[in-house]
């Protein structure tokens, strides 16, 4: 794979590569993004945090994600972190969707959080490390065939992986009071969740219940509820639900707080989101 930094965008805006060879560890804050993620690690030291869940990396692991899954890496030393990934949409791929068959079902019938990781061995036995070079060799030469060469590389990747779930996936560690926290958090986006409240619901000092979910999923608690809260939003604004009604709905107790934060993750106001669907 070359070494030197790149990124690569369709025409079509289905499709995204980009290899990185970070000469300083970047900040990564946890996020979600509107498309699947194909995320393949080949150096650093580093942990992988999907929903919560903390995923061990090594030379060639790949991690997934899709766009409903909160996710970042986590740094554990200054060692030289390279990565390479895809932003990956439903379009990209149409013409490989069938009646019959869905490449993506696998990756979509998971839990959230849960087999994100497909491991080197597993890797290499599919061939999955190959499939990353030719995808970087033809987004960064523009001959006759590239197009092709990227899709059906990329879509025998989503094929090896929905089939490598079949075998169980990739596990996690995660502390079981953590976990419980996620899933109150993520069944109660309608209402107010504060500190105090979690304090009660689970008897734990409001401080260390803190401190024990950032160190067990790598984000904040506010970190994580605003972040779900605006994929709710994004739902909803994807199935025309008015705009007046949606900071109610997720959880917010006035317009400008919802706006406020909506903007500061997404980068756009929700009325500008609506536009760009």
């Amino acid at each position: 794979m070359n070494n030197q930094n790149f990124t690569y965008r369709s025409a079509c805006n289905g499709f995204y590569y980009s290899y990185q060879d970070y000469a300083a560890l970047p900040n990564v804050v946890p996020h979600m993004h509107d498309s699947y993620e194909i995320y393949l690690f080949l150096q650093g030291d580093a942990v992988y945090s999907v929903e919560g869940n903390l995923y061990d990396l090594t030379h060639n692991d790949i991690l997934f994600t899709n766009s409903r899954e909160l996710h970042a890496p986590i740094f554990k030393s200054n060692a030289k972190y390279t990565r390479a990934l895809v932003f990956l949409k439903l379009n990209f791929l149409s013409e490989f969707i069938t009646k019959d068959y869905n490449p993506f079902h696998g990756i979509e019938q998971r839990k959230l959080g849960q087999q994100n990781k497909i491991d080197a061995k597993t890797v290499e036995a599919y061939a999955l490390d190959e499939k990353f070079r030719n995808i970087d060799y033809y987004t960064r030469n523009a001959l006759p065939q590239s197009n092709l060469m990227i899709k059906t590389n990329m879509v025998q990747i989503i094929a090896a992986i929905s089939a490598a779930l079949s075998g169980g996936g990739k596990k996690f560690y995660r502390s079981s009071k953590a976990q419980s926290i996620i899933e109150y958090i993520n069944e109660n986006l309608s209402g107010p969740i504060t500190l105090d409240e979690l304090e009660s619901e689970f008897h734990l000092n409001k401080f260390h219940l803190s401190h024990l979910f950032k160190d067990q999923t790598g984000y904040s608690v506010g970190q994580f509820i605003a972040q779900k809260r605006v994929q709710r939003a994004k739902d909803l604004l994807i199935k025309n639900v008015p705009i007046s009604e949606i900071a109610a709905m997720v959880g917010f107790n006035d317009y400008s707080n919802f706006y406020k934060t909506f903007k500061n993750i997404t980068g756009v106001s929700p009325k500008s989101f609506t536009k760009i669907l």
